[in-house]
């Protein structure tokens, strides 16, 4: 299936960068006429990952998402998220393999299970060069993280951005510092 009816033209757009970067040649998605906001690549200051996560988080739940997830690469980081945001007074469900079942409001999910799964907005954390390298199995887990955003989408990182995302074109995507 060629056409995506789930996300925004922005979100599409990014995702079909991530996609191209890991696997080149690859099938491009092809976006409805349905635009909004550009994706936000947030670049934060080492340490200051739960604080810039818990912000994000709050200004989308204040907004008009009702579904939000917060995506993580494997299960032990997600679990160390769900921990670090319920200590900053953020309450959320944490999906894994012992529990896979959906709740609504604000999940934190590791990339590998998200698929299938779609929210308001996503909060990607950790896309660096560690965690996703410019290679076929990190493209398609970011991509599948990237669309699982119906609206809104946040690129968190620490230091250098991944490979799969550097440079994407401003027409679809504001770079923010915090």
């Amino acid at each position: 299936m060629e056409r995506s009816y789930r996300s925004t033209m922005e979100i599409i757009r990014f995702a079909n960068v991530v996609l191209s970067r890991g696997i080149p040649g690859a099938m491009q998605a092809v976006p409805v006429f349905r635009s909004g906001e550009k994706v936000k690549v947030v670049r934060h200051m080492p340490g200051k990952r739960t604080e810039t996560i818990a912000r994000a988080v709050r200004k989308l739940t204040a907004g008009s998402a009702s579904t939000v997830a917060v995506i993580g690469r494997t299960e032990p980081e997600c679990r160390e998220l769900h921990a670090a945001l319920l200590k900053a007074d953020i309450s959320a469900t944490l999906i894994d393999a012992s529990r896979n079942k959906y709740d609504g409001g604000l999940s934190i999910v590791p990339v590998h299970l998200a698929k299938g799964l779609e929210f308001d907005a996503v909060v990607l954390v950790d896309v660096d060069r560690a965690h996703y390298g410019a290679n076929e199995h990190d493209a398609r887990l970011l991509y599948v993280g990237c669309t699982r955003a119906l609206h809104d989408l946040w690129v968190l990182h620490a230091g250098e951005r991944s490979p799969l995302v550097a440079d994407a074109d401003e027409e679809f995507v504001r770079h923010i510092e915090a």
